[in-house]
């Protein structure tokens, strides 16, 4: 259940495009190039887009070798979201919020998630801080503890009390 999340969370992508995605990780995902494509049929705008695998992400997705959608992903993750009160497409509000956060381009954080710019200025702009969207994108899972974590050495803000998730 790690890969979908992580996903969700640090790609970006609407949970309906997961589901399409299903059993083509070796022809979408490439992790030699860190780009995952999103072909026009399995866009929900119908437009092939190229999302980059971030630094964080790129650790969650080789940790935890497997299929994309693992079997009975749709139950589980219902059941995942009404456990810690999650909607549909949190994952993918936070993912754009915080690269706008992070990286101040609304024309790339569309072209990531496959929204218009009108979209992403209009839903997304300043709803976080920079040191928030950095932090958010040094979330990275540590085996050890069994949880994600931010690297003491890459925590941008003490003050903000995200040293473990």
């Amino acid at each position: 259940m790690v890969r979908p999340f992580a996903l969700l969370y640090f790609a970006g992508i609407r949970p309906g495009e997961l589901d399409r995605l299903a059993g083509r990780e070796g022809e979408l995902l490439n992790l030699h190039t860190r780009t995952l494509t999103i072909p026009a049929n399995v866009a929900k705008t119908r437009h092939e887009r190229h999302v980059t695998i971030s630094d964080n992400l790129f650790e969650w997705l080789t940790k935890f070798p497997g299929p994309i959608v693992p079997v009975n992903f749709d139950r589980l993750s219902k059941r995942i979201r009404k456990h810690f009160g999650l909607t549909h497409d949190q994952a993918r509000h936070s993912y754009i919020s915080y690269h706008v956060a992070l990286h101040r381009s609304i024309g790339d954080a569309a072209l990531q998630a496959g929204n218009s710019e009108s979209i992403v200025k209009r839903h997304y702009l300043n709803t976080h801080s920079k040191t928030e969207g950095a932090n958010f994108f040094s979330i990275r899972p540590n085996l050890e503890m069994r949880r994600a974590y931010i690297p003491t050495e890459v925590l941008v803000s003490e003050n903000l009390g995200l040293k473990a998730i």
